[in-house]
């Protein structure tokens, strides 16, 4: 209980910091997108999740439960005809630590440039953004397990580019176990860290989440998240998960607070039914980006 009392504390005190901008006033907002396409079809209530690769994303302690090693793809389609991408690849070495090594990148559409009169000059801009995460997981003492991203971003939008050093600090705690069900608890600091090119009117969206898992019966899992991200008030993320016959995993996940993201909707299957040795997850999910369009999104996790 004194555990527990000691994480609330620590949740309210970092919740009630002050808020250092309005909404969109922060660069890197590549790094705002849901990646993984399980986390994303559960709405992104994903800080408390345990044992899987792309907890990377949500709260990196999460990767000190894999089991062995993954590969994961991911592609998203986003509004604008923009595309948006990951690469992760992470490891468990037992008594040494899970490690992970990710990319994720977010292109955007060539564009003919125009001045100031609206008159086309023949030039095309371009841009391209992306993050190289490296990740190092482990368990810590009283039974928490802890974990770290240190982040290298670069953003480029025609001739105008910004580079920075983030890092994510995470733990998590399973605060009550049966045979039959658990509860587990995360908290995280994202994106915390500073400009190559200092310009304060362009921060890194530091993002501070609590996360809470209650799982039933290694079958069914509601996740709930609460984040204060460092340009908007709180937002929240709901999700659930229900697994059918060990192989179809059905999901769906609402967003509160964002301007465009709502409701989600994902299904997976789980190769490890049929074969052990080298399993396949496929994973599909919708994303109702509002009056916009929606987002369909796919996955491919490979875990031997």
């Amino acid at each position: 209980m004194k555990k527990l009392c000691l994480i609330i504390i620590i949740c309210t005190l970092l919740f009630s910091l002050p808020v250092y901008g309005s909404t969109g006033e922060t660069g890197y907002n590549f790094l705002k997108i849901s990646t993984g396409n399980r986390a994303v079809a559960m709405g992104g209530a994903y800080a408390g999740v345990q044992g899987d690769i792309i907890s990377i994303y949500y709260n990196p302690s999460g990767l000190v439960r894999l089991e062995g090693k993954e590969i994961y793809f991911m592609y998203r389609s986003w509004y604008f005809q923009t595309d948006y991408g990951s690469f992760s690849y992470a490891q468990n070495l037992k008594d040494i630590g899970s490690f992970g090594l990710s990319l994720i990148y977010y292109m955007l559409p060539d564009v003919k440039e125009v001045d100031t009169d609206g008159f086309e000059t023949g030039d095309i801009l371009s841009g391209n953004n992306y993050a190289f995460i490296l990740t190092y997981a482990r368990d810590i003492f009283y039974d928490i397990q802890a974990g770290l991203n240190i982040k290298y971003l670069n953003e480029r939008i025609a001739d105008s580019e910004n580079k920075s050093i983030a890092l994510d600090l995470g733990i998590q705690k399973e605060v009550y176990s049966t045979p039959s069900d658990s509860i587990n608890l995360g908290l995280v600091l994202q994106n915390w860290g500073f400009k190559f090119d200092i310009d304060p009117d362009d921060p890194v969206p530091i993002n501070i989440k609590t996360g809470i898992e209650y799982t039933a019966y290694k079958k069914f899992r509601l996740n709930f998240d609460i984040n204060r991200p460092v340009d908007s008030t709180l937002v929240y993320n709901i999700g659930a998960e229900y697994k059918i016959f060990n192989m179809i995993l059905l999901r769906g996940g609402y967003k509160i607070g964002y301007d465009l993201e709502s409701f989600s909707l994902g299904l997976g299957f789980d190769s490890g039914f049929f074969y052990s040795k080298v399993i396949l997850l496929v994973d599909y999910s919708l994303t109702s980006l509002g009056l916009l369009t929606d987002s369909q999104n796919f996955s491919l996790k490979i875990r031997f």
